[in-house]
């Protein structure tokens, strides 16, 4: 990244940072700090820092009015509890506000939001409310949460969202309990914990189910948030679905993602005979490889269907872990054994399959069935935390599980983030740090 780019970047953090603290009192802000980003986004190698400090010293001006001597106290919040200006820092005669504020009030916060459904450049860290627990929950302020494709496509409007969804992004995450609601009794506030829920990690506070959440315990804040969707996916994919045993053969696609690191190593420790996996580079096979993967399939150099043929002399594979759908389905049936499961867990590859020949899923008496773990009741998630807590999170804590975070990212840069999430072109996690709460 160029010097230029990076004086750009922080011209536009500076003034998005100063318009969101204040945007509840001025509207006006936060237009200003969209035009920064627009000119950022349109052009980032030539975006003007003139402009941008012309536009700053616009938002300097409204800022003016709000200085206050120091010290001070805020007059009683709504509501009726009495709380004092939080932080106050000075930057080249800029005075900035941090998260509690006489705009923000309580009972509100920073979460990342969207202008409308689009692509990345349409989100952005503005206010919302503050979620509350309900009886059965915990509020935890969140200091990491993780990147899945299924936020992609919320993004873009294009994933069935559960009704306890709400329109804040982002399933996983990990924090410190700051309230706990009147019927929990595992956890109380100060506990460090990590978690699965319906939606809302893409915020400073998050209320799960405290059933679904764990203690952090050895694990680092970072790790611990970038796990379970991954883990339980993979586990219902393996086991609730395919049902592997000892002995037996496994084929997993998009082996080098979260999901299929997961189920590879899953598939180890299960005694899987062979562990087929497909990637589309050398570099992602060599990774599955270090996972425990035993065959491994170029899909764009070979079909996987033929080899998996060939190294079982004929029989083909007891369980295939997909995640693409359309574009694998003909080959997975295939490349089955008799009485072989399909577990269907994603459609990166499609949904509609041409000219399918399901003869062989007769004759064969192949078992398809296809989930997302999302969609799944808060009751089959409590039981798949407990098999999970139990089956694989002690190896994790000890280290004899790999897992790997490609990269972290501050939650500012949360369009960089979902960019990179398009691409594909990694191995591994990403996470995203809170930088207001960690």
């Amino acid at each position: 990244m160029s010097a230029h780019r990076n004086h750009v970047r922080s011209l536009y953090k500076r003034a998005l940072n100063t318009s969101l603290d204040w945007y509840p009192n001025r509207l006006t802000w936060r237009p200003i700090a969209l035009q920064i980003r627009a000119e950022f986004e349109a052009n980032r190698r030539e975006a003007s820092p003139v402009r941008i400090q012309q536009l700053l010293r616009e938002t300097e001006d409204v800022l003016e009015e709000y200085r206050h001597p120091l010290p001070y106290k805020y007059p009683t919040a709504p509501g009726g509890s009495k709380y004092e200006r939080n932080q106050w820092f000075e930057d080249n005669q800029t005075i900035y506000v941090s998260s509690v504020c006489p705009a923000m009030g309580p009972k509100q916060m920073k979460a990342v939001l969207q202008n409308k459904v689009g692509g990345a450049e349409e989100l952005y860290i503005g206010m919302t409310e503050k979620p509350e627990p309900a009886p059965n929950e915990l509020l935890v302020e969140v200091h990491y949460f993780a990147l899945n494709r299924m936020d992609i496509l919320q993004r873009e409007g294009r994933y069935p969202l559960p009704p306890q969804a709400g329109p804040i992004l982002g399933v996983e995450m990990s924090g410190v309990v700051v309230a706990v609601g009147e019927q929990t009794h595992r956890f109380k506030v100060g506990d460090q914990v990590f978690g699965l829920m319906y939606g809302g990690a893409y915020a400073q506070y998050a209320t799960i189910d405290e059933e679904s959440a764990l203690p952090l315990g050895a694990l680092s804040m970072d790790v611990a948030a970038s796990l379970l969707e991954c883990w339980y996916t993979a586990y219902q994919a393996v086991h609730y679905i395919g049902n592997l045993q000892r002995g037996e053969d496994i084929l997993i696609h998009a082996a080098a993602g979260g999901v299929g690191t997961a189920a590879i190593q899953l598939a180890r420790l299960a005694g899987a005979r062979r562990i087929f996996v497909t990637a589309r580079d050398t570099e992602k096979l060599e990774y599955c490889s270090r996972m425990g993967a035993t065959h491994l399939v170029n899909y764009h150099e070979q079909r996987f269907a033929d080899v998996v043929c060939r190294e079982t002399d004929g029989r083909g594979v007891d369980v295939i872990c997909d995640f693409l759908l359309a574009s694998f389905f003909n080959d997975n049936v295939k490349a089955l054994a008799v009485d072989g499961r399909l577990s269907l867990q994603g459609a990166m590859g499609g949904t509609m399959v041409e000219e399918a020949n399901l003869g062989p899923v007769l004759f064969k008496r192949l078992r398809i069935e296809g989930s997302t773990l999302r969609s799944r009741s808060l009751t089959y998630q409590r039981e798949l935390c407990k098999r999970f807590s139990s089956d694989v999170l002690p190896q994790i804590e000890a280290g004899e599980i790999d897992w790997h975070i490609h990269r972290e990212f501050d939650w500012e840069d949360i369009i960089d983030a979902h960019c990179l999430m398009e691409d594909a072109g990694f191995t591994g996690k990403l996470v995203v740090r809170v930088t207001d709460n960690s």
